[in-house]
């Protein structure tokens, strides 16, 4: 059986949980994660942990903060008026904005009569990760 390298496209099956043992995250029940091996789509424990695995292998990642959603960085919070933002927006949610140009993320942490306060990190930063995976298919490039 062929084992997964860098730049293969793969799908795999994941549950992700936080150092608490919450389950934050998972594939089950849907459909599996599509992803380019070792590339820059998914967070980097996941893209470089997959490779060397064959299809049907089940393992544990255990991700330091840098390698599932990076360190947390004080600062990347902003208010930023209702008006600016759809109008379904509620706290929890993910927008993706443009300005000047560019686009970004922002995660909605809270709301007021002001407005919502955003941030561009992932509520996950700062946190190590465990992330239990199994390869369910391999196109190799």
């Amino acid at each position: 059986m062929v084992a997964v390298k860098a730049g293969d496209r793969i799908e795999l099956h994941f549950a992700a949980t936080s150092t608490s043992g919450e389950l934050v995250a998972t594939s089950a029940g849907g459909p599996a994660l599509q992803m380019q091996a070792g590339g820059s789509d998914v967070i980097a424990g996941l893209s470089m942990g997959v490779l060397g695995m064959r299809v049907g292998e089940s393992k544990t990642l255990y991700l330091s903060a840098n390698e599932a959603f990076g360190a947390e960085t004080p600062g990347v919070e902003r208010w930023i008026a209702s008006d600016r933002l759809p109008e379904s927006v509620c706290v929890g949610d993910v927008v993706r904005i443009s300005m000047a140009g560019m686009s970004a993320l922002l995660w909605v942490v809270e709301e007021s009569d002001a407005g919502f306060r955003v941030s561009t990190q992932h509520p996950l930063a700062g946190e190590p990760l465990q992330l239990d995976i199994e390869l369910v298919a391999l196109d190799p490039r």
